[in-house]
């Protein structure tokens, strides 16, 4: 009978703070292949005005802002939380 060889840790690259949330703690961030981040809080129990966003020049930017302030955003597909 073969051995099967199992799983195993593999470590590249290093990790890198981008963003540090102190309120509302999101449930979701997405990348996109451009390098813009998403962000997305729960209405849940923490006090959140708005539940999806854009970490722009570190701040938290309410999507719908950035719909207005930036007209080459056409769709959005899904924000899901895993």
């Amino acid at each position: 009978m073969k051995k099967r060889k199992l799983p195993s840790e593999k470590c590249f690259g290093r990790l890198e703070s981008v963003f540090s949330f102190c309120d509302a703690m999101p449930t979701g961030v997405t990348i996109s292949e451009t390098g813009r981040i998403f962000v997305n809080f729960p209405k849940w129990g923490d006090d959140v005005k708005f539940t999806v966003a854009e970490i722009v020049d570190d701040k938290i930017v309410p999507l719908w802002k950035r719909f207005k302030a930036d007209r080459k955003i056409t769709e959005i597909k899904s924000c899901v939380m895993i």
